[in-house]
């Protein structure tokens, strides 16, 4: 059975949430990025070229040298798609591809159109699973301005892909089905900024922003449910995986991202002592 956000409701429902907050996804222990700033794509020769690309963009630009700023975007552009192809197999490598995502209890309501009788339940999502992390990928160019000695490279990134499973009991006076829930999520897109000081030659990661969750299409499986019950669960899960995608944005990526400016840092005091 498959689902959308924009499913109609076929009832009269409420669904309450018992897990508003506190929601975590934790990295797993092993994952080091001591390994992953051994990459050639740190080296000192490739870093100073990269580096000088830059530069040459900065002392261009007050001349408008189109074509000089073309082929400093070609290179930056290069360069992150290099740097996500490392970044993926790496933490699939890590085994953080799958990761454990917390359980939820959500309490369920449902008020018959045919009496004023109002029945309560509990959905239970158990054993969560979130696959896909490994799938970030450019989503355009990267636009570069510049201003007192700074350069900003403003980076479009999405995640191709990610997957969410739950196992579910949903029962409504104690009695009720249990099964398999699986959240396809596409087209996710966020938006990072970086400042790099010429004349320090140092990066800092300023800005991170999520432009767009995608779509999330819900398939159950193990189990039928009836259309009432399928409504309930499901405005309950969209917006609790849409959740879980922007707690996986705001706080891990985020943190994968600030390892890697500080790793590119430790690798250009390397190339500009």
């Amino acid at each position: 059975m498959q689902m959308s956000f924009n499913l109609l409701p076929l009832i009269c429902l409420f669904a309450f949430s018992f897990a508003e907050n506190g929601f975590e996804i934790e990295f797993p222990d092993k994952l080091a990025f001591d390994e992953f700033a051994k990459n050639d794509i740190f080296s000192p020769e490739i870093l100073g070229e990269f580096a000088e690309h830059l530069e040459k963009f900065y002392t261009s630009s007050g001349r408008v040298h189109q074509a000089n700023a073309k082929s400093t975007v070609a290179v930056i552009n290069d360069y992150v798609d290099k740097l996500l192809t490392n970044l993926n197999n790496f933490t699939t490598s890590r085994g953080l591809n799958e990761l454990d995502i917390p359980g939820v209890s959500e309490k369920l309501e449902y008020r018959s159109p045919l009496s004023l009788i109002t029945f309560t339940g509990l959905l239970n999502l158990t054993d969560g699973k979130l696959s896909g992390i490994s799938n970030i990928v450019r989503t355009g160019d990267v636009k570069i301005t510049y201003a007192d000695k700074h350069l900003s490279i403003l980076a479009p990134l999405g995640i191709r892909s990610l997957s969410i499973k739950y196992n579910y009991i949903a029962k409504i006076m104690k009695l009720g089905p249990r099964g398999e829930i699986i959240g396809d999520a596409e087209g996710i897109k966020f938006l990072f900024r970086l400042s790099y000081n010429i004349t320090v030659h140092r990066f800092s990661l300023d800005f991170f922003e999520i432009n767009k969750i995608g779509s999330i299409k819900l398939y159950f499986s193990k189990n039928v449910l009836t259309d009432w019950l399928a409504s309930l669960v499901t405005n309950i899960v969209l917006p609790l995986f849409k959740r879980i995608i922007q707690t996986l944005l705001n706080n891990n990526v985020y943190a994968i991202l600030e390892n890697i400016v500080d790793i590119i840092n430790s690798a250009l005091a390397n190339v500009f002592p």
